[in-house]
C-alpha cells in the first residue's frame, strides 16, 4: 500500500559547523539558565496549539461571618463546566530527602490583581489611541511554614513542580524564596504529560496517534504522578543518541528561473529503500512521498528566492540503518513533485557522510538552531542539553527509535521533533535546598503566574478556572492546608468547591488534606 503525505518544515541554517562529539550521556538538570530567543519551526505551529479537554467542576461557597475562616468545600456544587483548555493545578511542595521529624502547614494564595482593566496604548499615523484590557493569569502565592521537631538541623532537598512548556516556561515557572530571600534553584523536566488521538477526532480509532492532545483533567495528572515513576524518569539520565547514521546533505540549492510554468520551483530528491528495517530522516524537507511495498522514496525541498526565507540553507536527509540508493535530483514546477510537472535548471551539491544521530541532531537542532521570531521578551528556561535530551526521549518514546512508532512522527521531520519537543506540555520540577534549623521552622515561598483553564468558543468564554491538588506527589506531612483568594473586587465566584464566600468576606478556607482537589472557576467583573 502506498502511503503518501505531505508535510512543512522551512528553517535556516549554517553549513561551516560539524559537531564532533561522540556519546552524550547529559544529565536532566539544566545547569545553564543563558537567557536568548529560541527558533520555532513555522510549519507545524498551528498543530501544537491543541485543544485540550480540561475539567471544570466548581461549587458556589456558603456563607459565613466576615473575616472568618470557613469550613473545607462549603456548600460544594456539583456540576461545572469543562474546559477546551486545562493549565493544570498548582502542585505541593515535595521533599527528595528523609522528612522524619518535619511537618509542614500550607496556604495557597490566588491573587486576581491583573483582572484590573487597564488602558493599553499604541500609535497609529502619528497619534497616540488605546483600549481597555486585562489578564486572566492568578498571581499564586504557595507559601509552607517547614517545620523541624528534632533537636537537630536538618538539611532538606526540595522539589516545587510546576505545570509548563519549554516553550512558555519563562511565564509560569515560579520563583523560590525562604524566608523573604529568593534562591538559586536547578530545573528538571518530566516527558510529555498528554497522549494523542486520532486524526478523525477524539472518539474514533483509538490506536491512531496522529494528534497530540495535552492532559486535560487534573485525574491525568493524578495518573501521571502518584506512582512517583514520573518524577523518578525526570531525575534519570537522559537516552543515548549513538547510532550510526549515513548523512546526504544538498547545498548550494538553484534554479535557473528559465521554466515560466514553475509556480513554486522545488527540488526532487528520489531513491530506494533497499532494507524494510531503514529508517529515514528529514530535515529542511517540504513534503515527498513514500511507497513502503516497493521501497520508491521520494523528499522534496522547496527552493526559496533570495528575498525569501530559508534562501542558501542547507538540507539533510539522514538514513538509520542500511544505505539508500544513489539518490537523483530532479526538479519540479511546484511543491507537489508530481510526474508531469518536472523541469531542467534545478541543480544542488549532494555529499554523503557518516556520523552519529547525536551529532547531527545536536548540530542542527541545536547548535545551528535561528533565534525566535516570537515574543522578544522570551527566554530559555532550559538547557542546550535539557532540549537535546527532550528529543531524544521523544524520538525513543514515539518517534523513529520506538518500537511502536506513532503516525505523527513516522516520517522522521527533526522540526516536527524539536518543535513538539519546545511547545509539549510536561511538569517540571525546581529543586533547592532549605536548612530547618532544630525546633525551628522556615517560610518556603513559590511565587508565580497561574494560567487560567478556559474555553475557546461558546457561551462560558468569559469564565475562567484554577485548581490545585492537596498532597499529590508529596511526600511531606501536612498537619494544615488553607486557601485565600485577594483582589476579589475584580471578580466573581461562579462555581468552586473551597467555599469562598465574596459577599459575605470569607476569603480564606481551611482545606481537607484528604480531599484530592480543590477548583474554581470566576468572571470578570464589568
Amino acid at each position: 500500500m502506498k502511503n503518501e503525505i505531505m508535510y512543512d518544515g522551512i528553517t535556516g541554517i549554517r553549513d561551516d559547523l560539524v559537531l564532533q562529539a561522540e556519546n552524550y550521556q547529559f544529565s536532566k538538570k539544566n545547569h545553564d539558565k543563558r537567557h536568548k530567543k529560541i527558533w520555532m519551526k513555522w510549519g507545524i505551529m498551528a498543530a501544537c496549539v491543541c485543544l485540550a479537554i480540561g475539567l471544570g467542576i466548581f461549587g458556589i461557597g456558603r456563607g459565613a461571618k466576615p473575616g472568618d475562616t470557613a469550613g473545607s468545600g462549603s456548600g460544594g456544587h456539583e456540576s461545572g463546566s469543562v474546559f477546551m483548555s486545562y493549565a493544570g493545578p498548582v502542585f505541593p511542595l515535595n521533599a527528595l530527602s528523609d522528612t522524619t521529624g518535619i511537618t509542614a502547614v500550607r496556604n495557597t494564595d490566588f491573587d486576581f490583581a491583573s483582572y484590573e482593566t487597564k488602558m493599553k496604548y499604541y500609535e497609529v499615523d502619528g497619534e497616540q489611541t488605546g483600549y481597555q484590557d486585562y489578564e486572566t493569569e492568578s498571581l499564586v502565592t504557595d507559601r509552607y511554614f517547614l517545620n523541624n521537631t528534632t533537636d537537630e538541623d536538618i538539611v532538606l532537598t526540595a522539589s516545587y513542580p510546576f505545570a509548563g512548556t519549554f516553550s512558555n516556561g519563562y511565564k509560569w515557572m515560579p520563583t523560590i524564596s525562604v524566608d523573604d530571600s529568593i534562591i538559586e534553584t536547578s530545573l528538571y523536566a518530566g516527558r510529555f504529560s498528554g497522549g494523542f488521538y486520532s486524526a478523525h477526532g477524539l472518539d474514533t480509532d483509538k490506536t491512531d496517534r496522529s494528534n497530540i492532545k495535552s492532559a486535560g483533567e487534573w485525574t491525568e495528572f493524578q495518573a501521571l504522578l502518584e506512582d512517583g515513576s514520573y518524577i523518578a524518569d525526570a531525575y534519570a539520565e537522559y537516552p543515548q543518541l549513538n547510532q550510526n547514521v549515513i548523512v546526504y546533505k544538498l547545498s548550494n540549492i538553484a534554479y535557473d528561473g528559465l521554466d515560466e510554468t514553475a509556480t513554486n520551483p522545488t527540488l526532487g530528491m528520489e531513491f530506494n529503500v533497499i532494507s524494510s528495517d531503514t529508517r529515514i530522516l528529514s530535515y529542511g524537507s517540504t513534503g515527498g512521498r513514500r511507497d513502503v511495498e516497493t521501497g520508491e522514496f521520494q523528499q522534496c525541498y522547496h527552493i526559496p528566492e533570495e528575498n525569501e526565507r530559508g534562501y542558501g540553507m542547507d538540507r539533510y536527509l539522514i538514513v538509520l540503518g542500511e544505505d539508500i540508493t544513489v539518490p537523483e535530483i530532479q526538479g519540479y514546477r511546484d511543491g507537489g513533485c508530481e510526474e508531469g510537472e518536472e523541469i531542467e535548471g534545478v541543480t544542488a551539491d549532494v555529499v554523503r557522510f557518516e556520523t552519529t544521530l547525536g551529532e547531527i541532531v545536536w548540530k542542527l537542532l541545536i547548535e545551528e538552531r535561528e533565534l525566535s521570531y516570537f515574543e522578544e521578551e522570551q527566554i530559555d528556561v532550559a538547557s542546550d542539553e535539557m532540549l537535546f535530551g527532550s528529543v531524544a526521549e521523544l524520538m525513543y518514546d514515539y518517534g523513529i527509535l520506538s518500537d511502536n512508532v506513532a503516525e505523527r512522527y513516522e516520517w522522521g521531520s527533526l522540526e516536527d521533533m524539536w518543535t513538539e519537543t519546545y511547545n509539549m506540555q510536561r511538569v517540571m520540577y525546581i529543586n533547592f535546598d532549605v536548612v530547618i534549623p532544630a525546633n525551628g521552622s522556615v517560610r518556603v515561598d513559590a511565587d508565580m503566574k497561574k494560567d487560567a483553564s478556559f474555553d475557546f468558543v461558546g457561551a462560558g468564554t468569559d469564565r475562567n478556572g484554577y485548581d490545585m491538588v492537596t498532597r499529590l506527589g508529596s511526600t511531606l506531612e501536612f498537619s494544615e492546608q488553607t486557601a485565600s483568594v485577594s483582589n476579589t473586587q475584580f471578580i466573581e465566584i461562579i462555581y468552586q468547591n473551597f467555599g469562598f464566600d465574596l459577599e459575605k468576606g470569607i476569603t480564606q478556607v481551611e482545606l481537607d488534606v484528604n480531599e484530592p482537589h480543590y477548583y474554581m472557576e470566576v468572571r470578570k467583573v464589568n
